[in-house]
């Protein structure tokens, strides 16, 4: 998971249906989807998430990033759009873990592409294994 990015066509999957989802992503593509599952899916603190670092190396500072992340998880501000994507996100990182656990060592964003994106993780979320 460490070098693991949200692939868009998932995000925008994700986001799908939900009032605010040009909002969510204008100013950082999927990267805020990608901090998001990326906690979920290891139950690690977002600050951990690798791809935070990145930008302090490159020069960016991430301070608005982790502000709107720290918003979208703070239990005030869990309703509408916001709690309906974290829904959708803890489905996702859940069967995303699922696939790498099942295949140990396997690249996530390889898991997720293979046989067509979120479309595939998500079947996997609708009909669970008996």
């Amino acid at each position: 998971m460490a070098a693991w990015q949200l692939p868009r066509t998932d995000w925008t999957e994700l986001l799908d249906g939900l009032p605010q989802a040009k909002q969510l992503t204008s100013r950082y593509g999927t990267t805020f989807g990608t901090v998001l599952i990326w906690a979920e899916a290891t139950q690690s603190d977002y600050l951990l998430c690798p791809l935070l670092s990145a930008p302090r190396t490159a020069g960016i500072d991430p301070t608005s990033l982790i502000d709107k992340v720290s918003r979208t998880l703070t239990p005030a501000h869990r309703k509408g759009a916001r709690l309906e994507l974290l829904h959708r996100i803890a489905d996702y990182a859940s069967t995303l873990g699922m696939q790498c656990d099942k295949r140990h060592g396997t690249n996530p964003s390889e898991v997720v592409h293979r046989g067509g994106g979120l479309g595939r993780v998500a079947g996997a979320i609708a009909a669970p294994a008996p």
